[in-house]
Parts: structure tokens; sequence; C-alpha cells
């Protein structure tokens, strides 16, 4: 996983590998999160396809209507993330 923020992921291929996925194709997250009780399981569409200094970043939103438990899974996420840059600004 290249990022991820509380609305979705990013994903960075290596240098020449090709994709596999095609634009608003709707694919199953499955990840662990660095906290307590965090296994997420989120469907996700794909929304870009964008070529970066060889490489290819594909940018997926997490689609509220195909997963389970979204408000639950959107928000440990959330958490995550805030609680990653707090770190990140103490320097921790």
């Amino acid at each position: 996983m290249h990022d991820l923020s509380a609305s979705g992921i990013s994903l960075m291929l290596r240098p020449g590998e090709p994709s596999e996925f095609t634009e608003r194709q709707l694919v199953r997250a499955e990840f662990d999160l660095d906290a307590p009780n965090t296994s997420l399981v989120l469907a996700v569409r794909v929304v870009h396809q964008t070529p970066i200094e060889g490489r290819l970043r594909i940018g997926f939103t997490i689609d509220p209507e195909e997963t389970v438990r979204f408000e639950e899974q959107c928000d440990a996420v959330a958490d995550y993330v805030v609680e990653r840059q707090r770190l990140a600004l103490s320097g921790a």
C-alpha cells in the first residue's frame, strides 16, 4: 500500500508492472492496521491510474454501499491516520 486516508487507499506498482484493474472496478481490500483490533475488509473502487516517474499509482475510494460496517471501519482508518500524523509532528 502506498497511501491510506479516511476515504481511500493507493497502490504504487513497480516500474513496468502492468495494472490488471479497470476504471470503477470493485475490489476487496483486506489489511491490518498497526493498532489493536483493526483488521479491515473494505470494498474499494478504482478511481484513477496515474503514471508517475515510470511507475503506476492506482487510487481507490472506499465504497460506502458495498463495505460492511462502513462507518465503523472508516472511523478506525481516520483514527489511525490522525494518530500517525500526530506522531510524525511530535517527532516520535
